[in-house]
């Protein structure tokens, strides 16, 4: 369910510019449903092209994503964990990273690291308000800013 939010989310930004209200299009959304375009646990090594490195523009050490609150939206915070699912949407990705504590979606303009791999986002801490039929199911989502994959020790054994 968060994963068609933030894919609509994203989506609308172009449409939101264009005049349509953020919050028509996310309840029509969530109400009427939403394709995704990619979804993958896994992307065969073929199709994988080589990732650049990214670098992390911030010192921060990482948040516990089962941490954040709300007084934390549109501050600037750093999470580390790895890439649990991503899926492509029109104008980028969103990509899950899962720490010790739990899991938090990422949006991205940039493309997303690859499922298994160890990541460092800094980004905005974002909360988006959804409530469908008195059931709430808002959530926190990041903004990417900046990312930095982090070598996998397990990968060298």
């Amino acid at each position: 369910m968060l994963l068609t939010r933030l894919i609509t989310l994203f989506s609308a930004r172009s449409a939101a510019l264009a005049g349509v209200g953020l919050g028509v299009v996310l309840a029509g959304s969530v109400l009427g449903g939403c394709t995704v375009a990619e979804v993958s646990s896994e992307t065969p090594a073929a199709e994988a092209p080589a990732r650049l490195p990214a670098f992390r523009l911030s010192s921060q050490p990482a948040t516990a994503i089962d941490s954040l609150t709300d007084e934390q939206v549109d501050d600037t915070i750093t999470v580390s964990g790895k890439i649990a699912q991503r899926a492509a949407v029109l104008e980028g990705w969103l990509y899950q990273v899962q720490d010790e504590t739990g899991s938090l979606w990422v949006l991205t303009d940039r493309d997303a690291p690859e499922v298994g791999d160890s990541v460092t986002v800094e980004g905005a801490v974002r909360y988006e308000p959804i409530v469908v039929d008195d059931i709430n199911v808002s959530e926190f989502y990041l903004e990417e800013k900046a990312d930095r994959q982090t070598p996998d020790p397990q990968a060298d054994s």
